[in-house]
């Protein structure tokens, strides 16, 4: 008799909870969606606020290269005019410039 009880219950118990689920599925399930598409909306501005971050980086990067490139040349161009306004005559080279007039610079570059 106690064990009928028991499986009684626990039929019982199921029986609500497949009742809840159907009545609360639909809601259940709309809030699931919303959710997961508010999740997806925000990685897709995650992703392009990524991509526009590395974008910008990637051009100050570029710019600041060009930087160096045209401040190497002025450093160039002002060693050669102060070569040929003190000695009469523009240096022979860059190995010359760096010894005589302290030029510095990356050899990387």
């Amino acid at each position: 008799m106690r064990q009928s009880a028991i499986v009684l219950v626990v039929l019982a118990v199921v029986i609500l909870i497949i009742v809840f689920f159907v009545i609360f599925y639909k809601k259940a399930r709309i809030e699931f969606i919303s959710k997961i598409q508010t999740i997806g909306f925000m990685k897709k501005i995650a992703w392009k606020r990524a991509r526009t971050r590395f974008a910008g980086g990637m051009a100050m990067a570029l710019k600041s290269g060009i930087d160096m490139d045209e401040s190497l040349k002025e450093a160039v161009i002002k060693g050669a005019v102060q070569c040929y306004s003190v000695e009469g005559r523009y240096p022979e080279s860059l190995s010359y410039m760096e010894k005589h007039y302290g030029l510095e610079y990356d050899k990387d570059i």
